[in-house]
């Protein structure tokens, strides 16, 4: 298991910690470094990883240190869903942001020519 940072999470880093198989605990705080691996979290289906505070992180921790069953269905879980994670799929990904350049591209001569 691994634990995230507060104020800043661990970015990258939590997508490859779910890529290997490893849960990871984390809880959003109010800038967007420090929301970043709760978004992956839920985009790889483990919304049950993100803690609502740091009592919650203590409290969901140890749940999952003393279930080891718990923690064996959730490792289960993120190595069955590795193969559809979209954050992983690189093609999804290029086509997703070709588009959002295609629409920046559009809304900047959109009000260039005004």
């Amino acid at each position: 298991m691994a634990l995230d940072t507060s104020r800043y999470n661990s970015h990258g880093t939590a997508a490859d910690i779910l890529w290997a198989g490893v849960p990871l605990v984390s809880s959003p705080q109010l800038t967007m470094a420090a929301r970043l691996a709760s978004s992956i979290l839920r985009s790889a289906g483990q919304a049950r990883l993100i803690a609502r505070n740091e009592d919650d992180v203590r409290e969901l921790v140890l749940r999952l240190c003393h279930a080891p069953r718990i923690r064996a269905r959730i490792v289960r879980q993120i190595a069955d869903a590795r193969e559809s994670w979209e954050l992983h799929h690189v093609a999804s990904w290029a086509r997703r942001f070709t588009l959002s350049i295609f629409a920046l591209l559009d809304l900047h001569i959109s009000t260039s020519s005004s």
